[in-house]
């Protein structure tokens, strides 16, 4: 799981427009397998940079949409494990209510 300061190094390699790719000004002008290959190329270059922060390589750059930490709601108390989303009702993991794993009052 990346933190926001390593999700942000990982994430402008995504993002980097086909014009800064190829060295051009107007990415409009380029073919669309020239985009492709630019968007291929960058997106190798993300997954370098998250095989660099973790020491694991991802099959896909696809899988780079699921390591963001804060997708994730916080730690269960029980397992220590994230929970689904920040709303989430209980942990999935351990069957623990959310209520009680991230401490948060309900009010009756």
């Amino acid at each position: 799981m990346l933190s926001e300061d390593e999700w942000n190094a990982v994430s402008t390699r995504l993002g980097v427009p086909f014009s800064l790719a190829k060295g051009l000004d107007d990415a409009s002008g380029l073919d669309p397998d020239t985009q492709v290959v630019a968007a291929t190329v960058w997106r190798g270059y993300a997954m370098d940079l998250y095989q660099e922060l973790t020491g694991q390589r991802l099959e896909s750059s696809w899988h780079l949409n699921f390591v963001r930490n804060a997708t994730y709601g916080p730690d269960c108390t029980g397992c220590g494990k994230p929970l689904r989303t920040s709303r989430a009702a209980f942990c999935v993991a351990c069957g623990l209510e959310a209520s009680v794993s991230t401490r948060v009052v309900v009010q009756a």
